[in-house]
């Protein structure tokens, strides 16, 4: 989803920045003439109409009549043509026969003719005063999109050139991106060389200096688009010079020993462990401008992410895409909420287009995925347990006092049970839903009334119905899993060893799992067939099983946050800091609900 939405974004992006050619020149009218600025502006209303050939006319008739008054010079200017205050803000960088160029360069790539465009920025920026930075970026961009490396190229040294001297008009870009942009091309004409230093470690344990050496050595000696200098010859170098690598600290000194070695870029890397987390930074060189222009950081609390970081690095420094096979997840936080009180139960519905939250100040939360309150009750007890139906458009809950409460935002109603709950569940459409209380278990329907009621010789601390609302699943504080009918008839039973406190279907309920206490998790299939088992924090691979199946591990378990690779055939885990009370994800573990005291965040998992 993440690819999809930055695709559309720089789709709309790009169409926008082609197709404002005349909003993006209409500052200039203050230069020309009305005879020659009412051909530009009939272009713009010719082009909107669709009437190109026409459009095309009027743009070389304003060509013709501002070529005819030239030269423009401030001696002599033609007669007709502005020259007050207004004008000279524009006339001080380039006269209306370069600006008449731009133009219709303008227009020329918002039509797509990138050739025809490519011809009149080049005489637009021969024929300025004063360079625009602007336009030589956007002319030596559309030299790359043509595959024109060499002419992008000397245009990128040239831009760098009057930022340094800071004689231009127009974006201030960063000389580091710049240099940047022409690396990224020398890579593709040629193949530079690089001078690798030595990696540097601070506060890392001994044992992982020679291993990470060798795999970084081993790595970047792999790159297809540069070569690397020979160890050999710099030590020599170095001994001819009477040089130490603390010499090469110095910027002038490391610029001459590049140029000695005929590279083009150095490259140095640091691997540093700051309290649990390690950081690896690389930093490039550019031998020519003395200057550290590239900087790459990664950072793990795993050793065991080293390889594909620096993997990870060698495709990143030759501009190219990283693929999937080493994509790694990261957390990002898209909202967060403070409630009145400490929550005390949460639950999402199948999609987290819907969250609901008790708290202990009596306060219930419902939230859309965006995070804005759709509704918010007001209890004179604490909530013990919500509830909410797979398509979320029911919600339940229960509070101390012993009542239990149910609404579509709309209506509410109450039943008045007596003593505390223990669990809600609800089936799809709101049809029926299911709630625990000690030791009996309910089956009741949206207006409240009660179907059956069942009785167990053990405390319930679990319950769940199926969608279709014919199957109630239950767990005990003592361990013990069953399965009931609609119609309130055991199933089928099983034994466990521990407290059972959830309950998750997988998307299609052919598979469900029961967490117990520790975090604990055994899937079985509808038949009661067992299926898998999960014990929080083991480094077991479940590789063989359907992402259907494994869809019923995701979630909190433990002391762990477990969520799906992007082909789904992999489980992964974050671990989770005991401050966090209750954690909600969707099937795949993408998109979560945490709650930490009064605090609600919504979670997502980006991988890249």
């Amino acid at each position: 989803m993440k690819r999809l939405i930055i695709f559309l974004f720089v789709t709309f992006s790009f169409a926008f920045a082609k197709g404002n050619w005349f909003d993006r020149n209409k500052e200039l009218e203050v230069i020309f003439p009305d005879k020659v600025w009412k051909f530009i502006e009939k272009a713009d209303l010719l082009i909107k109409k669709g009437r190109v050939e026409d459009a095309d006319y009027c743009l070389r008739v304003a060509k013709h009549l501002t070529d005819q008054a030239r030269p423009f010079k401030p001696a002599d200017w033609p007669k007709g043509w502005p020259k007050d205050e207004e004008a000279m803000k524009f006339l001080k960088y380039a006269t209306p026969d370069a600006y008449i160029d731009r133009i219709i360069g303008d227009y020329a790539y918002s039509q797509g003719k990138n050739k025809e465009a490519i011809k009149y920025f080049h005489n637009y920026l021969q024929k300025s005063i004063i360079p625009d930075s602007s336009y030589m970026m956007k002319l030596a961009t559309i030299y790359e999109m043509e595959g024109l490396w060499k002419d992008a190229l000397i245009l990128y040294r040239d831009l760098l050139h009057c930022l340094e001297t800071e004689n231009f008009h127009g974006t201030k870009y960063s000389a580091n991106y710049v240099m940047r942009k022409m690396k990224n091309i020398e890579l593709k004409i040629k193949k530079p060389w690089i001078l690798v230093l030595d990696v540097s470690f601070m506060n890392v344990p001994p044992f992982l200096h020679k291993d990470f050496s060798s795999l970084f050595s081993k790595e970047i000696k792999n790159c297809k688009k540069v070569k690397i200098i020979p160890e050999e010859s710099l030590i020599r170098i170095m001994e001819e010079e009477k040089l130490t690598l603390k010499d090469l600290e110095n910027e002038d000194e490391l610029s001459r020993i590049g140029k000695m070695l005929n590279a083009s870029y150095v490259v140095k890397s640091i691997l540093a462990k700051a309290n649990r987390e390690y950081i690896f930074q690389v930093r490039i060189f550019n031998v020519d401008e003395k200057k550290w222009f590239e900087d790459y950081e990664y950072k793990t609390e795993d050793f065991r992410n080293f390889p594909n970081y620096i993997k990870r690095f060698v495709y990143e420094f030759e501009n190219e895409k990283i693929p999937e096979d080493l994509w790694l997840p990261f957390k990002k936080i898209r909202w967060n909420y403070e409630t009145d009180g400490e929550i005390l139960s949460l639950k999402i519905s199948k999609g987290c287009e819907r969250i609901i939250c008790g708290c202990e100040s009596g306060s219930v939360y419902i939230f859309n995925r965006d995070g804005k309150v759709l509704k918010r009750f007001r209890m004179k007890d604490r909530i013990v347990k919500v509830g909410v139906s797979p398509d979320g458009k029911f919600f339940a809950w229960g509070t101390l006092e012993g009542k239990i409460y149910f609404t579509d935002l709309f209506t509410l109603k109450s039943k008045k049970i007596g003593n505390l709950i223990r669990g809600i569940g609800i089936c799809k459409n709101g049809k029926f839903f299911t709630f625990a209380v000690n030791n009996r278990v309910y089956y009741a329907d949206r207006k409240g009334e009660i179907f059956w009621e069942r009785e167990f010789p053990f405390w319930v601390s679990a319950v769940e119905i199926s969608q279709d609302g014919r199957d109630v699943y239950i767990g005990g504080e003592n361990g013990e899993i069953v399965n009931i009918n609609e119609e309130g008839n055991i199933v089928w039973s099983k034994r466990g060893r521990n407290k059972i406190i959830r309950i998750k279907f997988s998307p299609d309920e052919k598979f469900l799992s029961f967490e117990d206490i520790d975090g604990n998790t055994v899937v079985f299939d509808r038949n009661a067939r067992k299926m898998a088992e999960l014990v929080p924090g083991s480094e077991k691979k479940f590789t063989s099983f359907s992402s259907e199946l494994l869809q019923c591990l995701t979630g909190k378990r433990g002391n762990f946050f477990y969520f799906l690779s992007p082909s789904e055939d992999k489980v992964w885990k974050y671990e989770v800091e005991r401050k966090v009370s209750f954690i909600e994800s969707t099937p795949k573990g993408k998109e979560a609900i945490a709650a930490e005291g009064k605090n609600l965040f919504f979670i997502s998992i980006e991988w890249k």
